[in-house]
């Protein structure tokens, strides 16, 4: 639970800058009409904010998702693994067994996993979008 808190506390700001920036995108001329046409401000959040921000919240949380692959120093302080190796991620037992095991081989091994999934993530995320991009062009 501590960790989960840290994290959360530590990384909010970047998410609501990203978040932000895909508000500021959003032209007024959007939600002008939509009062015009007789939407509420909650229709127009729905129909407007909502589907317009999912492209950046995307983004923000893929984003935030390579950085947990790499999440070590906060386990390293707060629970070094512990208890019982329930806060141990990849990237703590790459260290662990490079450096408490001394079997630097495996280690480096374990870290290309890592490049490999972050890389496989990527491209799913961009794949999905290249997918849902052909869909909504299409409708269009």
């Amino acid at each position: 639970v501590a960790v989960v808190l840290v994290e959360i506390w530590r990384n909010t700001p970047f998410m609501m800058l990203v978040i932000l920036a895909g508000l500021q995108s959003i032209p007024q001329e959007l939600y002008e009409s939509a009062k015009v046409d007789g939407a509420s401000a909650w229709q127009g959040f729905w129909s407007i904010t909502l589907p317009l921000l999912q492209f950046t919240m995307a983004v923000g949380v893929m984003i935030r998702m390579i950085d947990l692959t790499k999440l070590f120093g906060l386990i390293f302080v707060l629970t070094y693994g512990g208890p019982g190796g329930a806060t141990e991620t990849v990237a703590f037992n790459t260290y662990m067994v490079g450096f408490n095991d001394f079997r630097m081989s495996y280690a480096a091994a374990l870290s290309y996993l890592i490049v490999i999934g972050v890389l496989v993530l990527t491209l799913v995320f961009m794949w999905i979008q290249r997918q849902r991009e052909t869909r909504e062009a299409r409708t269009a």
